[in-house]
């Protein structure tokens, strides 16, 4: 599957953007289901990271080689300054509130991310900084997975490296749902 994005003045959530048809340039992060029953497939780009909606008979309809913008495109982190144009994100998980989690590593820098948007696609201000945690483990690492726990923190899994060993070991992360490192757990929030 392939995909290419273009951003005319189309109006989505209040921000321009629309995905032409031809799809290259993009590889699949990831797929969730979303609370109103809908996969949300996340897309990794050139300098963005794109979440697309398909409905559940799996089709994505284009029209003049144009995809329906505002049914089928979520996020586009293009447009929002604060999420970097280096993120890779490995995953996506919806939350029972219909708050979305992606997570992956930022290329450009030594560390992984977590950020959350909300049910309408735009970033959750109340996570974080902005929407997005960076976080950094030894001296270079990346967040592989993480697991929605019952009392609404987040646990995380990655591997760093560290100028003390040589290969990468893996960590455990705990952040709290409002994305702050839960102090309660490991070295402030990490257990290497």
């Amino acid at each position: 599957t392939e995909i290419t994005a273009a951003y005319p003045e189309a109006e989505v959530f209040g921000k321009g953007f629309t995905l032409v048809s031809t799809l290259n340039n993009f590889s699949v992060g990831g797929a969730t289901i979303s609370e109103q029953g809908k996969l949300l497939t996340l897309l990794n780009g050139v300098d963005q990271i794109v979440i697309v909606r398909i409905s559940s008979d799996g089709v994505i309809a284009f029209s003049d080689g144009v995809l329906d913008h505002a049914e089928f495109l979520f996020f586009s982190s293009a447009q929002l300054p604060q999420f970097p144009n280096s993120l890779v994100a490995y995953g996506i998980e919806t939350q029972a509130d219909g708050k979305v989690l992606f997570f992956g590593s930022i290329s450009d820098s030594p560390g992984g991310f977590i950020a959350r948007l909300n049910g309408d696609g735009t970033p959750d201000l109340s996570f974080a900084e902005n929407g997005i945690l960076k976080l950094l483990v030894g001296d270079d690492s990346y967040v592989f997975g993480l697991e929605l726990l019952d009392d609404g923190s987040i646990a995380l899994g990655g591997e760093y490296s560290s100028q003390q060993f040589v290969g990468r070991k893996g960590y455990v992360a705990k952040i709290t749902s409002q994305g702050t490192p839960d102090s309660t757990f490991g070295d402030n929030g990490v257990h290497p």
